[in-house]
């Protein structure tokens, strides 16, 4: 579908399984930008059969061939939107750029590096308060790194106001760490186009957690990354999943507040005392519903970002945290 004057939003399914467990996301989004000498093609889809397939039906469909793809950018490192980037590349011969923070071989060596990494993985889900039955039923660590973060080869390692052109077709690279620490915009300034990938969605608030391998504090990333872009010039915003969108300023305002919202509410669930990050998200309200009623995958998945407004608070000077009998405790200062 031409979304805007060359420009098409390329729509491709997401897989329902172990790793992607519901179907809250709906679709994912690529993006196709025509420049005098070829397209940009922004993110690239889940690595599975159907969804190539479906990508390069969709070329077909608005008469653009494989080879007219010129470079494939990547927003992020996540498997729906860098997951066909190796086999695009053997039929575009695209070269690909990615912020060098997300190269998935970052994250991945930490896991393949360490020859105790299941167990490690398993004891930091323990450290966290995450129940046995729970961690019973995660998918064995190498299912959930051969689809999260297949080695991907990076022709350009992107820091953040690099320019993608040589097309006609001029974006600027926005680096915007917090959904993923090397996350990307890219700005089409001289139509007020921001691709957003996953950083701001119309109605889903984006995902920001802390994992096993997390350094830092990205929920503090993704607020000061909301205010970037407020200060920037957009007319249109095309996120990766959902819709395209227009009023980016009312959009990051409602993010927010969201935020702020549920750090009381996570401020509030220590006052009877010290808890584990578990314990916290347990006592919170979530989209899939109450707690019991959640896989044990979206019980992780909200365990993840009550770690990511702990150690914001943490952060702050708001919690402490102490660890005992191996597992860690947050508390109230």
């Amino acid at each position: 579908m031409e979304i805007a004057g060359g420009v098409y939003q390329l729509k491709l399914p997401l897989p329902i399984n172990s790793v992607v467990p519901d179907a809250i996301l709906g679709d994912a989004f690529s993006y196709l930008v025509k420049g005098e000498d070829g397209y940009i093609l922004i993110d690239a889809g889940w690595n599975d059969r159907r969804t190539l397939e479906i990508m390069l039906a969709s070329l077909d469909a608005i008469e653009v061939k494989p080879a007219a793809i010129r470079w494939i950018v990547v927003t992020h490192y996540h498997p729906d939107h860098f997951g066909l980037v190796d086999k695009l590349r053997e039929l575009t011969g695209a070269r690909v750029a990615m912020h060098y923070l997300d190269m998935p071989d970052n994250v991945r060596s930490v896991y393949v590096s360490r020859p105790d990494a299941a167990s490690w993985v398993q004891q930091w889900r323990r450290s966290q308060g995450m129940s046995e039955a729970d961690i019973a039923a995660m998918p064995a660590l190498d299912h959930g790194v051969d689809h999260f973060l297949p080695p991907i080869d990076v022709d350009v390692r992107l820091k953040g106001g690099e320019e993608i052109d040589g097309l006609g077709a001029s974006l600027k690279v926005v680096w915007t760490p917090g959904h993923t620490v090397g996350h990307i915009c890219l700005y089409d300034g001289r139509r007020k186009i921001l691709f957003s990938g996953d950083q701001v969605l119309p109605e889903i608030t984006p995902h920001i957690s802390v994992h096993p391998h997390t350094e830092g504090d990205p929920l503090g990333d993704y607020l000061d990354s909301l205010e970037r872009l407020d200060r920037m010039d957009v007319n249109l915003v095309l996120p990766g999943h959902e819709y395209a969108f227009e009023d980016i300023y009312r959009r990051n305002g409602e993010i927010r507040q969201h935020h702020y919202a549920r750090l009381q509410e996570t401020l509030k669930a220590l006052g009877g005392g010290p808890e584990t990050a578990y314990q916290v998200a347990s006592e919170l309200k979530w989209g899939p519903g109450p707690w019991h009623a959640m896989s044990a995958m979206n019980r992780q998945l909200a365990m993840f970002e009550t770690l990511a407004h702990l150690r914001h608070m943490q952060q702050r000077g708001q919690v402490q945290t102490f660890t005992s009998d191996g597992m860690d405790f947050y508390e109230r200062v």
